[in-house]
This record gives C-alpha cells, structure tokens and sequence, in this order.
C-alpha cells in the first residue's frame, strides 16, 4: 500500500475516534511525533536513497509543532479545534501530512497524538537562457523552509537580469514571540539597494478573533517589460512605504465577519531612464518610456469589510500529483475603501477601492468547481485611475481514481494605468509553447484544459504523472507600452508530473508545448507548480502592480 494511502488512513480512523471519544472532556497528556522524510514504514525506498535525503534534511523540531497546537493539556477537548490543527499543520510548507488523534485514557481524561511527517523543506528554481554576454543565468532562487527544523525559512536570491547582478536575502519566521510572523528582506536588486520588513499576528485558523501587522519597505527594482521590437527592457523604479493595522473577527468558525482599520503611507517614482537588455537598444527604450508614467505618493486611511462561510474539506486529485488537499467551500468576500488624509508636500489627494471574492462547491461527487475574482482602482482628479481587474474559474472533474479533468479560464486586464504595468499573454501564468515572457498586453483572457493522471510510485520515494494539455487565448495591446493585439492563439502538448517524496503536495513539472499558429516551435519548460489551478495564486504580473494595500487577506497568514 503506498506510504500516502496509509497516511490518509490513519488520519480518518483518528479523526473518528477523536469525534467518538473527545468533546468535553479534560486533555490528559499529549505526545508530539515528528517523522523526517523517510521512515520505516516506507520499507520500499531503498537505503542509500534514506540515509541521503535524511542526511539532506533537517528533522522538524517537536517544540515547532507544539507551537502550532490550538489546544493545551487540562483543557477540555473540543474535536473542532484537533482537526483545525491538523489542517495548519499540513498547510505548514515543510509538513506532507498530519494526524491529531484524540484517544482514551485513564480515569475522565483523554490523550491526543500529533504525528507530522516532514516534506523536502530544500527548494529552488533558476531562468536560464542562452544567448548574450552576461552567462546564461538569468534568475536563481534557493530556499530552505525548516531551517534548524524550527520552521524558519531563509532565501537567497540571485537576478541578472540588468546591467549589475542583484543578490537578495531573505528570512522568515512563523514563530515569533510564540505565533507571529516575521520577515525581513536586504540586499541588492540589479539596479539598486532593497530593504523590507513586516511583522503580522495573523488570522491562521477559524478561532483566531484579532489580528494585526505593521510593515516597511525601500526597494529599488528593476521593473521588466517585454517589447517585440528591443527584447528585454527594463524600467527603474523606487517604492518606499509603511502600513500598520488592526483587524477583528466576528461569529464562530466557518461563518465569520472581518472590519478593520489601516493606515498606509506609499511612494512609487520613476528613477533614471529605462534602458533594454542589449544596450543598442538604450536610446529606444528610454525614448518610448520617458514620460509614460506619474509618481504616486499619498496617506491614506483604510476601512476593510469582509465576511467567510467556508469549509475545508480534504480531497485528493486536485493539484498534487498523489495528496490529499485541503480545499475551501463556500464563499469569501471582501472590500476594502481608502481616503487620503494628509495633504500638502507633494501628497496626493486620491480615494481607492477594492472588491474581492472566492466561491467553491462541489457540484457532485466527482465534480468540484470554483471562482475568484479581484478588483482595484484609484479615484484621482476626477477620474479612475489605476484600474487592475484578475479572475478565474477552475472546475476538476474525478474520472476515476488515477485521472482528472481540470478546466480553466483566466482573465486580467489594466485600465488607465498611470504606474508601471504590463502583462505578458505567454509565459507561466499564460499559454505554454510561446516563450518565458513574450506577448506584451494590457488585457488577457487564456483558457486551459488538462488531463492529469497519477502513473504510480518509483522506488517508493517518488509520486510520478502525465499531462496533456492544451491552451488557448487571446490578448490586447490597450494602453501598455510595446502592447499589441495578438489575435486568438493556442498550444498543445504534454508533461511529466512528479512529487518527492512520496506523498508531498509540491510538483515538479517537465512540460513540451508546440503552438497552433506563431510562436517558435518546440517549446521546453519545467517548473515546480501548476500552470493553472485553485491552489496557485494571482499571477505575478498582475500582483507586482497592485498597491500594497488591497485586499483584507493583508491579515491573513498566506496560505489561506
């Protein structure tokens, strides 16, 4: 039986003791397990391959799992809080799986097993292309998400993508002062000094009332655009900006209002002109930038509203090549409504809005189906201002128990955008088989659909699938510089999927797409994530254009 089978097991034969057995009574003792990546009841995967991915690995620390309990010894039980335990405990990135079990014990007491079994903490991605005099290396990123097995993760980042490399650390907690998070980022982009923090005692589970954060930034970055013409070209820009607020919760678990405050200060300038990957070009690209975008700079005071009635439930055959997933129903919805406050030295007079939603059902046993949607935008001189618009709607449907059909359609679009933005309708949030980054837009709308079967376990360490895919889309040039309209375009292809170890909901993707009409032929990618699906995000163009305050989930512990 694969290692993943019997973990689910175990934890639904848990969960129904704990619902037998549990509510009311007095916690006796509680044990905490923690199993590094390999253990012996994955008696399958050979040896050596043990010994080394353990002797790679830091094993998670038992006081970071008891930090993460929402019950404590001589409390009464309640089976509600053990199972939102466990499922924080599985959100957790460097956790494949958890089990909290409540069992009998002596007298009017009971006792409660936490079992965690640890996922490949150790992550990275890189760009490479060829071509040019800088080395093939355009971006690197390592992570290690459990350092010291105290769930602190610390990131080194590496960009080469301007006329100087950039080099960018990173450190996160999770655990700080007991169950705050913390980050911290210094270092250099390739054009410039950056430097951000942010301290957050976030809404992590559905018992959690108060939340609030304070955060800072100062970062000169480059900003990439994609011209058909110049190739890569890149903007430099300064952000600078705090933000601090409170926010409160209301109701009881799976039913839950928000409101809460927030005062924001941010700067956005344009600094120096822009310039492109292959200096030939300068001249061009400053020429056709110069004066294409205005400084932002105001206070502004913010009100957020929001209201949740979710419920998680796990399945599997979602995103993850052979996991188990927790995955919201029911709907979320947010506002958020600003107004400057400060006037005088430069500051700008403005109001901002901002409307957000998540809806999830499950339409038959099968069949599950969700949608988002996100709106923002600046109200400034007598006009919209700033205007960005993302949304999707994914429906999975279970054939058997191997194979699944996700269908998906995505849209973004900005308007009046008097701050840098740009979308690409190719890439790793567009449609495979046209490049990294190429067909600049201001609008996009891409449809997928992709059938995802799991092919087995190697060596027992490794949860392997297929795809076959196809993508469709279409893109206008609107208002962005180098925009253009690209007409309707689509790819077809196939892709390797795989997880280690066995059980982690992270995948690992080899994809080959070749394109319908255009493009440049054969087309490689590989990646670590999905191209599409509810448990992947906004995608990063859209969000690097966003103001830094716009949505209630600022509060929200990120996984959630």
């Amino acid at each position: 039986m694969a290692p993943l089978v019997v973990l689910l097991l175990g934890a639904a034969a848990g969960a129904l003791r704990a619902q037998v057995s549990c509510d009311g009574r007095q916690i006796g003792r509680i044990t905490v397990t923690t199993r590094s990546l390999f253990t012996v009841e994955e008696s399958r995967i050979p040896t050596f391959l043990q010994r080394l991915g353990n002797s790679l690995h830091w094993q998670t620390q038992e006081s970071t799992v008891r930090r993460e309990l929402l019950f404590g010894a001589g409390e009464p039980c309640d089976r509600r809080r053990l199972a939102e335990t466990q499922r924080l405990l599985r959100a957790q990135p460097y956790l494949r799986s958890a089990t909290v079990v409540a069992q009998e014990s002596t007298g009017e007491t009971v006792d409660v097993h936490v079992t965690t079994f640890d996922d490949w903490s150790l992550r990275g991605s890189a760009r490479i292309e060829t071509g040019g005099t800088r080395g093939p290396i355009r971006r690197l990123r390592i992570a290690e998400e459990n350092l010291w097995g105290r769930g602190l993760r610390a990131q080194l980042r590496f960009n080469n993508e301007g006329r100087q490399p950039g080099v960018d650390v990173a450190v996160s907690t999770r655990q700080l002062f007991g169950q705050d998070d913390a980050d911290f980022l210094f270092g250099r982009s390739s054009v410039g000094p950056v430097a951000e923090q942010s301290v957050l005692h976030a809404f992590e589970s559905e018992f959690d009332r108060t939340a609030w954060r304070e955060a800072t930034r100062y970062r000169k970055e480059p900003f990439l655009l994609t011209s058909p013409a110049l190739g890569l070209v890149v903007q430099p820009i300064v952000l600078t900006g705090f933000d601090a607020g409170i926010a409160q919760r209301f109701g009881r678990p799976g039913l839950l209002a928000i409101t809460g405050g927030l005062l924001s200060y941010e700067r956005l300038f344009i600094e120096g002109d822009a310039f492109a990957w292959d200096a030939v070009y300068d001249s061009a690209a400053a020429a056709t930038l110069r004066g294409q975008w205005r400084e932002r700079r105001r206070v502004r005071a913010h009100l957020l509203l929001g209201g949740r009635a979710l419920k998680f439930v796990q399945r599997g055959g979602i995103d993850a090549v052979n996991a188990a997933e927790d995955i919201r129903l029911g709907f979320e919805g947010g506002l958020v409504g600003g107004a400057t406050v400060l006037g005088g030295r430069r500051l700008q007079q403005d109001r901002f809005g901002a409307a957000e939603f998540y809806a999830g059902a499950q339409l038959s046993a099968r069949t599950l189906a969700f949608a988002r949607g996100k709106w923002e935008g600046r109200y400034h001189s007598g006009a919209w201002d700033g205007v960005i618009a993302w949304g999707d709607v994914v429906a999975y449907h279970t054939s058997s128990n191997r194979t699944t059909m996700v269908y998906g359609v995505t849209a973004a679009g900005g308007w009046n955008n008097s701050t840098p933005f740009q979308l690409t309708l190719a890439g790793p949030f567009g449609l495979r088989g046209f490049g990294g980054a190429g067909l600049p837009v201001a609008r996009r709308i891409v449809a997928h659909a992709e059938r995802r079967t799991f092919r087995g376990v190697v060596l027992g360490a490794v949860d392997l699938g297929t795809a076959l895919f196809v993508d469709a889309g279409q893109g206008w040039g609107g208002h962005v510089p180098f925009g253009e309209d690209t007409g309707f375009l689509g790819s077809i292809g196939a892709g390797l999927r795989a997880a280690f170890p066995s059980g982690s909901r992270l995948t690992y993707r080899l994809d080959i797409a070749v394109p319908l009409r255009g493009g440049h032929g054969l087309e490689l990618r590989t990646g670590f994530r999905q191209q599409f699906g509810i448990l992947r995000g906004e995608s990063e163009d859209v969000i690097r254009s966003r103001e830094q305050v716009s949505s209630v989930t600022v509060f929200n512990f990120p996984r959630f």
